[in-house]
C-alpha cells in the first residue's frame, strides 16, 4: 500500500537515535528506535516530529501498520481538510480491513469531513465565506457531501463496534453521529449502552480492589480509572438530559439529571439545569430547591457573576409562582 506523504520520503535523512552507528543497525532496530521515539512524541503531542518519525519508518517499511495507524491518527489530530483526507486515504488503503482500528479511523475521518463541510456550507450560505460559484448551489452541494460522510461516519463505527463489542471510542462515535444525523432516540440508545458498558468496566475494577495482595501502582490505576468512568458516565447522563429536553420530554430530562446526582452530589450544573426543567414544568417547590443547591454549591462566585444573577432571578420566579399559586388556592 502507499500513501500520498509517501512521496515525500525521498527527500529525508534517516536519524540515527542510538549510540549503536545506523550503519550496523538492523532494519527491525531502527523500526524499534522510531516506534519509541514517535510514541514519545504522540505522547507530547509533538505531532509534526511524530509525523516524522512515522515516515522514517515508512521508508523502510511501506506497509508497517504501526506506523499507518500512528501516522493516520496524527494526521486526524492535525485537523486540517489535506490532513485528515490523507488520514481517510491511509485507512481506506490499508489491508487490515478485519482490524476495528481501521473501521474506527475511517469513521472518525468521515466524521469531521461532515462537520467540516457542513460548518462551510452555513458560512456559506451566510455570506461570511466566498464563492466563485452560486452560494445557494454550493451550499446545498456541501450540504449534500457531509451527509454521505456522518452516513459513511456512522457505518465506520458500527462496523468497529460489532468486531470489537463496547468499545469505548466506537459507541462514543455513535452517540455523536446519531445526535448530528437527528437521530436522537438512536443517540440516547447508544449512549445508555455506553453508560452499560462504564458501569461493568468500573464493576470489575471494584472487584479487583478487594484483593488484599493489591500493588499500590495497581491500585492507583484501578482508582484512576474508576473515576476516568465516573467522569464519561456524567458527560454521557448530561448528553442524554440534554437530547430529551430537545424532544419535549422535561421530566425524562430532569430525572436523567437526578442520575448524575447520585453519582455526583456536588455536581452544581446539574442542580442548575434540573432547576429550570422543574420551573418550566411547573414544579416550582422542586425548582427553588434545586435553585438553593445551586447557590449554595457556587458560594465562592461573586454575585455579578451571570450565571448566579440568573440563579437568584429564578430563584425570585419561583417564588413569585408558588406566592401565585397559594392566592389563587391551586
Amino acid at each position: 500500500m502507499r500513501i500520498p506523504a509517501l512521496a515525500l520520503l525521498a527527500s529525508l535523512p534517516l536519524v540515527a537515535c542510538s549510540s549503536k552507528d545506523e550503519g550496523e543497525m538492523t532494519q527491525e532496530e531502527l523500526l524499534g528506535v522510531y516506534y519509541e521515539n514517535a510514541l514519545r512524541y504522540y505522547e507530547l503531542r509533538d505531532l509534526d516530529r511524530t509525523e516524522h518519525q512515522c515516515l522514517q519508518a515508512l521508508r523502510l517499511d511501506a506497509d508497517n501498520e504501526r506506523f499507518l495507524l500512528m501516522l493516520g491518527k496524527v494526521y486526524l489530530l492535525k485537523g486540517r481538510t489535506e490532513d485528515i483526507l490523507s488520514a481517510l486515504a491511509i485507512f481506506e488503503e490499508h489491508e487490515a480491513q478485519h482490524d476495528y482500528r481501521i473501521h474506527l479511523g475511517k469513521a472518525e475521518a468521515h466524521e469531521r469531513l461532515s462537520i467540516l463541510e457542513k460548518d462551510a456550507a452555513e458560512a456559506i450560505a451566510s455570506g461570511e465565506r466566498y464563492t466563485e460559484r452560486d452560494p445557494e448551489v454550493r451550499a446545498a452541494e456541501l450540504h449534500a457531501s457531509a451527509a454521505v460522510h456522518l452516513d459513511s461516519a456512522m457505518e465506520g463505527y458500527v462496523l468497529a463496534e460489532k468486531i470489537h463489542r463496547g468499545e469505548l471510542n466506537a459507541v462514543n462515535g455513535l452517540i455523536r453521529t446519531n445526535a448530528l444525523a437527528g437521530r436522537y432516540e438512536d443517540s440516547i440508545t447508544w449512549a445508555r449502552t455506553l453508560i452499560d458498558v462504564l458501569q461493568q468496566s468500573s464493576q470489575l475494577r471494584r472487584v479487583e480492589l478487594e484483593d488484599v495482595g493489591i500493588r499500590a501502582s495497581r491500585e492507583r490505576e484501578l482508582i484512576d480509572s474508576i473515576r476516568r468512568n465516573t467522569g464519561m458516565t456524567v458527560k454521557t447522563h448530561f448528553h442524554v438530559a440534554s437530547v430529551l429536553r430537545q424532544l419535549g420530554r422535561k421530566q425524562d430530562a430532569a430525572d436523567e439529571l437526578g442520575r448524575i446526582l447520585l453519582l455526583d452530589p456536588e455536581r452544581s450544573e446539574a442542580y442548575s439545569r434540573r432547576a429550570q426543567l422543574y420551573f418550566d414544568l411547573g414544579q416550582y417547590l422542586k425548582a427553588r430547591e434545586a435553585v438553593e443547591e445551586f447557590i449554595s454549591l457556587e458560594a465562592a462566585r461573586p454575585f455579578e457573576d451571570p450565571e448566579i444573577r440568573a440563579a437568584y432571578d429564578l430563584l425570585t420566579a419561583c417564588d413569585a409562582a408558588l406566592e401565585g399559586k397559594q392566592s389563587t388556592g391551586r
